[in-house]
């Protein structure tokens, strides 16, 4: 059995009349214009950051999602720590928590693979709850950490780059990037009714200047005109590279035994 884990939902936009939604609230951070004495051009730090991140074995994930739509708001919260060897993923621990409207939900999976390149799972969809365990083929966890920073790197002609004092800071270059196909796979984004041309795009990614680690992203998505009104807000952080601990992914009592 194939297991998807995935963070994001499908943004559908129906064409029929919205209530006004709230526009982003997103804060943009103080950063510094590059200046032609930049040292590093946009092409020379994604060389420098795909050869650091390279090497990363380990990371945890913060992310944070919200969508409005008229009167309908749904928030996720992400948070994964995660190991790698050589790009590939080997143990996983994640938890995902989702509230729209009144309905809320839980996902919380621990993943190990086994000697045959299959994996033990753990699986439960209450904090408290009982664990359920089983084998999956194989996992896709989106975002992947390498399968996201693939995509910056094909950005380059696309990114402008500023700076402040801990971080390289990208950011779009024009409005004429397709965010959503882009990112349509590790952020499972979607739109129909309405050409992504039409919303209004920001998009920030934070290297550490002392690692070239990916430290986090901010997209926001914004449309509006007479069919309605959507809003989308995603933002994501990193850390701990290489320092995720084996015990993170100590396993469960499943209460069979």
């Amino acid at each position: 059995m194939r297991r998807k884990l995935y963070y994001g939902f499908i943004c559908l936009l129906a064409l029929i009349c919205l209530t006004a939604c709230g526009t982003s609230d997103r804060q943009t951070k103080q950063t510094k214009e590059s200046s032609s004495q930049q040292e590093l051009t946009v092409n020379q730090l994604l060389k420098k950051a795909k050869k650091a991140n390279n090497k990363v074995t380990s990371v945890a994930v913060g992310m944070q999602m919200d969508l409005k739509s008229g009167s309908k708001n749904t928030h996720q919260d992400f948070m994964a720590q995660v190991q790698y060897d050589n790009g590939e993923l080997t143990k996983v621990n994640s938890q995902l928590e989702e509230t729209s409207g009144s309905q809320t939900s839980y996902d919380e999976v621990i993943a190990i693979q086994t000697d045959n390149n299959s994996f033990t799972y753990y699986q439960r969809s209450d904090k408290n709850g009982q664990w359920r365990n089983g084998e999956w083929e194989t996992i896709d966890l989106d975002p992947d950490y390498f399968s996201f920073l693939d995509i910056i790197y094909k950005m380059s002609d696309d990114l402008t780059i500023e700076e402040d004092d801990d971080d390289y800071v990208l950011s779009l270059r024009s409005q004429n990037i397709d965010l959503i196909s882009l990112f349509s796979d590790e952020l499972n984004l979607s739109l129909t009714g309405v050409d992504q041309t039409e919303m209004e795009k920001d998009f920030e990614i934070r290297f550490a200047k002392k690692t070239f680690y990916l430290k986090g992203f901010d997209m926001d998505l914004n449309y509006s005109s007479d069919k309605g009104s959507l809003s989308i807000n995603i933002g994501g952080t990193y850390s701990d590279w290489n320092k995720v601990k084996d015990s993170v992914f100590d396993i469960p009592s499943t209460g069979n035994a």
